[in-house]
């Protein structure tokens, strides 16, 4: 059953990507280009940290992870949102933090640690653009990713800090995202319905 649990959370992880890559390619969608870099950074360090504490399958969500948000990266150049600011070196800064403290203590936990808190630190313009702009970001990708990040968790054998913060951070920030996008679009239709 976990190994199957893996498998889906394997399959499901790219598959967020797709349509959220798609559009932007399209120019539909316009992602923040530090946050999903500082993402990707994030995603790096904590699947470095997973496999030093042989958290496999969370290495794994957060291999692909890595993969995915590097994708969004290269997508974003052309059609991205490419301003940055000083809270975007804050995050970029805090993620290394969590490296070289990793290193100089050899905890894979403090890393992981500063990696969540980055995550939800660099989640905030893109949350302030899905707020602002909610037809300018993919919804479906975010339901995919939070589906394989509790899929994951679902699939360990054991619990550790290491191996649930990521995927749970990953998760809820993907939820969040899909709430925002669908509650403002639907506040945008009521209105536009309303001045017909």
């Amino acid at each position: 059953m976990k190994s199957d649990l893996l498998i889906l959370a394997g399959l499901l992880t790219p598959l967020g990507y797709i349509p959220y890559i798609a559009d932007t390619i399209k120019n539909k969608t316009q992602p923040n280009l530090v946050t999903w870099f500082t993402w990707t950074l994030v995603a790096v360090i904590n699947t470095a940290a997973a496999i030093s504490t042989h958290s496999t399958h969370t290495a794994i969500f957060s291999g692909i992870t890595t993969i995915g948000n590097a994708a969004i990266v290269i997508a974003a150049l052309k059609n991205g949102v490419k301003k940055y600011t000083p809270f975007d070196f804050i995050c970029q800064a805090l993620a290394l933090i969590g490296v070289v403290l990793w290193r100089f203590t050899n905890s894979p936990s403090l890393a992981v640690l500063f990696c969540v808190l980055v995550i939800a630190i660099a989640a905030l313009p893109t949350w302030r653009h899905a707020f602002m702009k909610p037809f300018e970001e993919t919804w479906t990708g975010f339901v995919i990713g939070s589906t394989s990040g509790f899929v994951t968790i679902l699939s360990l054998s054991s619990f550790t800090f290491v191996s649930v913060a990521f995927p749970l951070t990953a998760a809820t920030n993907s939820m969040l995202m899909v709430i925002i996008i669908l509650s403002r679009r639907r506040l945008a239709y009521a209105t536009a319905k309303a001045r017909r």
